[in-house]
């Protein structure tokens, strides 16, 4: 695992545990020091005190009475000036001093070589009894390194839990945002410090969005109120030569297909209204043929377009402007796929389903949606428009003509 992929309490637990380590062997090395400075202090205090007797007694009495201590502990050998006197060959040729010899056994001589008035005299302590409590000394000084390290990474690791429980709190609050601009009182989750800084920031941008979504929102419905006027008169003068039976065929034609544009527009105008004022409208319990046929009255008296309506569903709950708003503009997209195209609507409970299909009983190739032009139907205003009702349209297959609406289950 690598430490940047690690989580941050991690990352503190494994500083802890450094820190631990660090500490406990710098002890252990402390320790140590201490422990070997103080025995050689000991060690050389009392063969210097051995020295001193050996030489107050020599004083006194003649050398061959002399007796040197020969113990498995201590052994004393003595060479008078004249060269006279058994010394080991390791010790002859030492200069008077302290010294440690290694004896490659696990234990080891701690030798002093006097000066007294021309005669010297050796004395070499064995060590092999301390050998042990050195060994265990060690042992425990590597039980507490590792009991150090343990208990500051298990330390850390409570301190860093208890120290990013606020940025973890604070995290699922930010999570748990909708994506829609909305007031938040994140400040209120933490302490007044550097997180709570930040949640104050992150209140405040929210707050901004909030502000500048609520100026959109001003702005599009004052254009959709200023375009329903001009939009009202173009249709109803429309409406008004379409009933003028001295028109030409063409000019019928062409005035009908300025009518399909002004409704369209209408339309569009509508769910630009419905997106600016941010909420739908109340949900209805309605009979869903009547309200799909109601809804696509309109887009049946189109010619190129025909709309059939297949309800498994009796009734349904939607929200009943809305709903009719994106499903006409989804007809519409649909429509505009061939010369002649029929529609087949289907309802059932939570799902709408739309495919379409050539009216010419000899086409057997499916209407392909395509071109640099098109765009999913997430990105249209009536996309938006669904996505605010909670309703997913699933459009993968709209280059087949084929659309999937899942009908989310409406708050009243």
């Amino acid at each position: 695992m690598k430490l940047r992929s690690a989580s941050l309490r991690w990352r503190v637990t494994l500083a802890f545990g450094l820190l631990g380590a660090v500490l406990s062997g710098l002890f252990a090395w402390a320790t140590t020091f201490i422990t070997e400075h103080y025995e050689n202090v000991l060690v050389d205090g009392m063969l210097t005190g051995f020295a001193e007797d050996i030489d107050a007694r020599r004083e006194g009495q003649p050398g061959h009475l002399l007796a040197l201590p020969q113990t498995h502990t201590l052994q004393g050998y003595l060479r008078k000036a004249d060269g006279s006197g058994s010394v080991p060959d390791a010790y002859a040729d030492l200069p008077p001093g302290f010294t440690e010899i290694e004896l490659g056994d696990d234990s080891d001589i701690h030798l002093g070589v006097f000066d007294l008035g021309g005669d010297r005299l050796y004395l070499a302590i064995n060590e092999a009894d301390v050998e042990p409590l050195e060994t265990d000394l060690e042992r425990i000084l590597g039980a507490i390194v590792l009991f150090g390290t343990t208990i500051a990474g298990w330390l850390g690791w409570l301190l860093a839990g208890r120290t990013i429980a606020p940025v973890r709190r604070l995290a699922e609050a930010v999570e748990a945002l909708p994506a829609h601009a909305q007031e938040t009182r994140l400040a209120r989750l933490v302490a007044a410090d550097e997180l709570g800084r930040l949640a104050a920031a992150i209140d405040g941008y929210q707050q901004r969005l909030v502000e500048t979504e609520a100026r959109e929102r001003a702005f599009f419905a004052d254009a959709s109120h200023e375009l329903r006027t001009p939009l009202s008169v173009v249709c109803g003068s429309t409406e008004l030569l379409l009933d003028d039976s001295q028109l030409t065929e063409r000019s019928q034609a062409r005035l009908q297909r300025l009518h399909r544009g002004v409704l369209n527009l209408a339309d569009l105008l509508e769910v630009l209204l419905g997106l600016a004022r941010g909420k739908s409208g109340p949900v209805e319990h309605v009979d869903s043929e009547a309200w799909l046929n109601d809804v696509l009255a309109e887009l049946r008296r189109d010619n190129d377009i025909a709309v059939d309506v297949a309800a498994d569903a009796s009734r349904i709950d939607v929200r009943p402007r809305e709903a009719g708003l994106v499903l006409r503009s989804i007809v519409r997209r649909l429509g505009r796929s061939e010369p002649s195209v029929r529609i087949k609507v289907g309802v059932s409970a939570g799902a709408l389903s739309l495919e379409a299909s050539p009216t010419d009983a000899t086409a057997t190739d499916r209407i392909e949606h395509a071109g640099s032009g098109d765009r999913r139907l997430g990105a249209t205003l009536a996309g938006r428009l669904a996505t605010q009702m909670g309703w997913t349209i699933d459009d993968s297959w709209l280059h087949e003509g084929r659309i999937a609406i899942a009908m989310s289950d409406p708050a009243a």
